[in-house]
């Protein structure tokens, strides 16, 4: 899995949050990796991670959705989604042009 770009990070003794948009076979992952107190007192455990998948037609179709091809798809991102609500900004575009993706919420 390869990062394309980070959206949005906090680094703190208390919590490290990274969003970021992966690449792996063609298909586009969105992630949110959090770990620290925050983590440990919410989940009793140190890390955890939501995952946001979409296969190869659903990446095809965000990426049409977006005008951007995978040269562009940097740019791109970093212009319309890099803040601190971009993970959700990324969700709520994919909700809006039909583009659907498999959900995971890991804990370990």
């Amino acid at each position: 899995m390869k990062e394309i770009v980070k959206l949005f990070v906090i680094d703190t003794f208390a919590q490290e949050r990274i969003d970021a948009v992966y690449i792996e076979k063609e298909r586009l992952s969105f992630r949110s990796k959090n770990s620290g107190d925050i983590v440990l007192n919410t989940y009793d455990s140190y890390y955890c991670e939501a995952a946001y998948e979409l296969d190869e037609e659903n990446t095809k179709k965000f990426l049409s959705s977006l005008d951007a091809d995978w040269e562009s798809l940097e740019k791109v991102l970093s212009k319309r989604f890099v803040n601190p609500a971009g993970l959700d900004q990324l969700k709520r575009h994919c909700d809006q042009h039909a583009i659907t993706y498999q959900y995971s919420f890991i804990i370990g």
